[in-house]
């Protein structure tokens, strides 16, 4: 099964390849706390997809748990600049993804893991996706989880694919389309100021969600 849309470049052959400048600026508007409607609306203005739009500027989808208000500031932040950076390489490629990053599973999978027992194939997803995201964002002083945990075989994606991707598909399309319910993408864009582009996510808050 394909992991994408079809080609952007043929639902819209004017879509045009973005700036290198365009990138480093809005990675570094998030990196130091820009609001991700901010950027959003940014992406809406340059003509990026809708659908890329939505993504960006939809919540963090977590499991419904007295522990998702425990979630990790860092985490919360590495989500929307993994969305970012996988936005950019989609829109490059001219295509629209199905999933969601390792980061967005991470964050939806962490109040389940603190309130009960995960079957073994949902930890192995869980410390699968640790691992790439506390690696990428540089949250360990060890090489990998793998070394912190002490662990000799590390999980590996081709094991834990299928239950992976059927998560990480869910929760981007829960993401998009919860903010499209909040308005983004539903009105074309008049020719004024950024602040006046798209309507401001007025639940900036984690989604919940029943993860088992």
């Amino acid at each position: 099964m394909s992991n994408s849309h079809p080609s952007l470049f043929e639902l819209s052959p004017q879509i045009q390849p973005v700036s290198d400048s365009f990138k480093k600026m809005t990675n570094l508007l998030l990196e130091n706390g820009a609001n991700k409607e901010v950027i959003a609306t940014m992406l809406e203005i340059a003509q990026f997809s809708i659908h890329h739009v939505r993504w960006l500027a939809g919540p963090v989808i977590v499991h419904q748990s007295l522990w998702m208000e425990t979630l990790p500031k860092w985490l919360i932040e590495a989500v929307h600049l993994d969305r970012l950076e996988q936005i950019f390489q989609e829109h490059e490629t001219g295509e629209i993804g199905v999933l969601a990053t390792p980061a967005e599973v991470l964050a939806c999978m962490y109040p389940a893991t603190m309130e009960a027992p995960l079957h073994s194939d949902w930890v192995d997803v869980y410390l699968w996706a640790g691992n790439e995201v506390f690696s990428k964002h540089q949250r360990l002083q060890e090489t990998s989880l793998w070394q912190l945990l002490g662990e000799d075989r590390p999980v590996k994606f081709e094991s834990i694919k299928s239950d992976f991707e059927q998560l990480a598909r869910d929760i981007r399309r829960k993401v998009v389309e919860a903010a499209k319910q909040r308005g983004w993408g539903k009105k074309p864009l008049p020719s004024a100021t950024a602040s006046q582009k798209s309507p401001p996510d007025t639940e900036n808050r984690p989604l919940q969600y029943t993860l088992f």
